[in-house]
């Protein structure tokens, strides 16, 4: 807006110079001219402060439609986080596997269902031309809207050619860090995730790592998620990227057989590429 003022002014100080008639006096003394047609002054009659003074107050109109933005985006995720509860596992009685009580109050107890989630699972893995191995994941929700995510990865049959897995012995990463809920509803979940990640017997710093789960339960009994992460090495100035897209099926109970397909672009490695991975999961 301050540009396109200044420019104006100018613009109009510039037709007037070029079309205007030399005048000896006018009544208003705001302009005087030369015979020649130049600009002695200027005095548009709006003094400097002002509108540094209409600037100030066009920021404050848009710091305070920000600020109004972020309180009801506040009070959404409140009344969606803290007032969702769980059944025991998903469609275990109902196809709903989230309730939420906004009656109540969003802190009361007594609410049949659960303010907590847990699941465990372990799976095989195969990523081509990388390696092979198992992974162990145990992610949940505390209460209601946060909870640990803790993994532990081994890697069988590595890639001897790369020199990051030379090491002889077990080669694995444990990750330990916990999840934050941003959206929970039945047709569609979104957390986001941070943890700690160390490796063993392969030569690379601790490392952060962050990512995002969606996770949807469409249809009964199908479950969907898909995982994306990135980590944050030292030894390298590009991070660490993994997808991770699976479809489960409630099997028994609490049980979940799923499989999923993994995308990997690690450049300390060289490598990126795909794979496959299968395991079942409890849900609790």
């Amino acid at each position: 807006m301050k540009k396109f003022g200044i420019s104006a002014i100018f613009a109009l100080v510039f037709s007037i110079g070029l079309w205007a008639e030399p005048v000896e006096t006018i009544s208003n003394p705001t302009l005087l001219f030369s015979s020649a047609g130049i600009t002695q002054s200027v005095d548009y009659g709006i003094p400097s402060g002002s509108l540094q003074l209409m600037s100030s107050s066009s920021d404050d109109v848009q710091d305070g439609i920000v600020d109004l933005i972020i309180e009801i985006l506040g009070y959404l995720w409140g009344y969606n986080n803290l007032g969702v509860t769980y059944d025991s596992y998903p469609y275990a009685t109902h196809p709903r596997y989230m309730c939420f009580d906004a009656t109540s109050g969003y802190f009361d107890m007594t609410f049949p269902n659960h303010f907590y989630r847990f699941a465990l699972d372990t799976s095989m893995f195969y990523d081509f031309g990388l390696w092979m191995g198992n992974s162990t994941r145990f992610e949940g929700a505390l209460w209601k809207f946060f909870g640990p995510v803790v993994e532990l990865n081994s890697y069988f049959n590595t890639d001897s050619e790369n020199p990051y897995l030379a090491e002889s012995g077990y080669k694995g990463n444990i990750r330990v860090g916990g999840d934050f809920a941003l959206v929970q509803t039945n047709p569609i979940s979104v957390w986001f995730y941070m943890q700690w990640n160390h490796y063993i017997n392969i030569p690379l710093d601790n490392s952060m790592i962050v990512g995002f789960i969606l996770r949807s339960y469409p249809i009964k009994p199908v479950l969907i998620e898909w995982r994306v992460d990135w980590q944050f090495l030292q030894e390298f100035e590009k991070a660490f990227f993994e997808s991770h897209l699976e479809v489960g099926a409630m099997v028994a109970g609490p049980l979940e057989v799923f499989a999923a397909w993994n995308f990997k672009k690690y450049p300390g490695f060289n490598y990126t590429g795909h794979g496959a991975e299968a395991g079942v999961r409890l849900h609790f």
